[in-house]
């Protein structure tokens, strides 16, 4: 789902519907992965596709990084080697921002008021070793950055910061215990730490406004208990076995396993809280890829994936000298997250001519499960501590944290696209164009159904060879998003428009290609604060071949 096909509305929506879903903890809810998608920001189909990014944001046209195979289309590490023959290095530097303001109709002079703030920036590189047809290894290695600001009430902001390194290391070849050569192995291992900060200030006040992420007075946080300090740690490995069924088809499996570490704190000059979360998770993914004649390649991708844990804490409130501390721990919640996805893709290619089409499915559970102590030999429960607190002598100056709510909410929904493109000849260029539609459902079976968002767009971009070293690009979109189809006036119009090139020297190893989009959002209806939006996106790629 691109960027242009959501708006303030859907990132409220997105983001309510995420912390209900993953309980009562506003710091644990927002972790990296969630706040992206709150944002539109993921999942991003052309992460290592400046040039498509550059032409109107194209997801079906032909790309370096854009094949119908197991590594490029489904990421499995057990088609690294057949994705190219080329031993590369890859950098790609990017960066997104995004903005949104509405009028305040106010005496004597109306000003504007910003709630949106957000700012993504992206360091990855990429680098893989293909010694045969059948071996390849390497690593892609991230840095990356959010800064997301947004209201907390009339005159504050919440202003929530992350730093992500993350590296995963692939090795591919023939499955050696068998002589046949139709089976390939794929090991894949990765890490990651996310720290994120939740710290609160000031609107930042002018004549013209009031606005988000500007330096301002630190303003106190909602209470002492909920933690303001994350750090997520994740270790994953896992297998993948591809076979060679027919010389035009391939199958491939995998199953992954990991574990995240999750410690939030919160500490004061008189008090501290933590809370501590192991959170397993397995995947398992079943991807097919092939093609049919000389004219028609598809693929499938399915994936499956749970978790299970239980959440902890622990509090501790100086209550003056000579006083008893008010000190607390046990257990909070049972969490249960669970999922599938399903992605396919076909392309017709005759000479210069291609048409595609894709279609995706996607369900998400998330429930959460208070914990309430049935023995003295179990943890104490959080919910029942907080009962404690409200009882016990002086506890009424003490901002308390809303209480642990039993939550179950589920994520439907589909998108799907078609379209085709045009290569100019004599290489001087593509032309293409494509329609994309999307629908979501999120309920929470025990409160309510809906909201529905849903949206459609159409795209159109081309590429022209102006040198025979220099490529020129540019692209449009136009389309409507609807928060809630169950609701009236929630309607907004997305405008995108796109340029970059592609640069490399005749005879050179070395090429770069830059993609930028500048997206205007604005309601498709009567609105008297006018609302608007403003969302940019930047991705440049540096490419070595040796």
């Amino acid at each position: 789902m691109g960027p242009s096909r959501r708006v303030l509305g859907g990132a409220i929506v997105m983001t309510m519907c995420v912390v209900a879903s993953l309980g009562t903890h506003p710091a644990a809810a927002q972790d990296y992965e969630n706040s992206l998608r709150s944002l539109d920001y993921a999942p991003d189909p052309l992460t290592r596709s400046p040039r498509l990014l550059g032409m109107g944001r194209l997801t079906l046209a032909n790309d370096l990084h854009n094949h119908i195979n197991l590594w490029d289309f489904a990421g499995s590490p057990a088609g690294l080697a057949d994705a190219e023959s080329l031993s590369t290095v890859e950098y790609r530097p990017g960066t997104r921002s995004s903005t949104g303001y509405h009028d305040l109709d106010s005496d004597p002079t109306p000003h504007e008021r910003q709630q949106l703030g957000a700012r993504q920036m992206r360091q990855n590189i990429e680098g893989w070793r293909r010694t045969s047809p059948t071996t390849a290894y390497g690593l892609t290695g991230e840095l990356a950055t959010l800064q997301w600001d947004r209201p907390f009430n009339g005159v504050k902001e919440e202003r929530g910061t992350f730093t992500v390194p993350s590296i995963t290391a692939i090795v591919n070849s023939r499955l050696p215990w068998l002589r046949s050569t139709r089976f390939d192995l794929g090991v894949r291992l990765s890490t990651s730490r996310e720290t994120y900060d939740d710290l609160y200030y000031d609107y930042f006040l002018s004549p013209q406004g009031e606005y988000l992420g500007h330096p301002t007075a630190e303003a106190t946080a909602p209470d002492v208990f909920t933690p303001n300090q994350t750090s997520t740690s994740t270790v994953t490995g896992g297998l993948a076995l591809a076979m060679h069924v027919t010389s035009g088809l391939k199958a491939a499996i995998g199953y992954d396993r990991g574990s995240t570490t999750i410690q939030g704190n919160n500490d004061a000059l008189r008090s501290t809280s933590r809370i501590d979360e192991k959170r397993p998770i397995e995947v398992g993914q079943a991807t097919l890829v092939g093609r049919v004649g000389r004219h028609l390649e598809f693929g499938a991708d399915g994936r499956a994936w749970r978790s299970n844990s239980q959440e902890y804490f622990f509090w501790s409130v100086s209550a003056g000298p000579a006083q008893e501390p008010l000190v607390g721990e046990g257990k909070r919640l049972d969490r249960r997250i669970e999922g599938t996805a399903v992605r396919s893709r076909a392309r017709w290619v005759s000479g210069p001519f291609e048409i595609g089409a894709s279609f995706g499915t996607s369900f998400r559970r998330n429930k959460v499960t208070p914990w309430y102590q049935s023995s003295d030999s179990e943890p104490e429960s959080f919910n029942e501590f907080l009962d404690v607190v409200g009882f016990r002598t002086g506890a009424d100056t003490l901002s308390l944290p809303p209480r642990v709510q039993a939550a179950l909410v589920e994520e439907r929904g589909y998108d799907m696209a078609a379209g085709g493109s045009w290569g100019l000849s004599g290489g001087r260029g593509t032309l293409g164009a494509e329609a994309h539609r999307w629908r979501a459902r999120i309920d929470q079976p025990t409160v309510a159904s809906g909201p529905e968002p849903q949206g459609w767009d159409v795209r159109a971009g081309a590429e022209y060879r102006c040198l025979p070293s220099l490529l020129a690009r540019a692209g449009w979109s136009y389309g409507i998003s609807d928060r809630d189809r169950l609701t009236s006036d929630d309607a907004f119009r997305h405008t995108t428009a796109s340029t970059g090139f592609g640069y490399q020297a005749i005879g050179s190893r070395w090429s770069v290609d830059l993609g930028f989009a500048l997206d205007w959002v604005d309601p498709d209806f009567g609105d008297p604060i006018h609302t608007r939006e403003r969302h940019q996106q930047l991705a440049i790629q540096s490419r070595w071949v040796f």
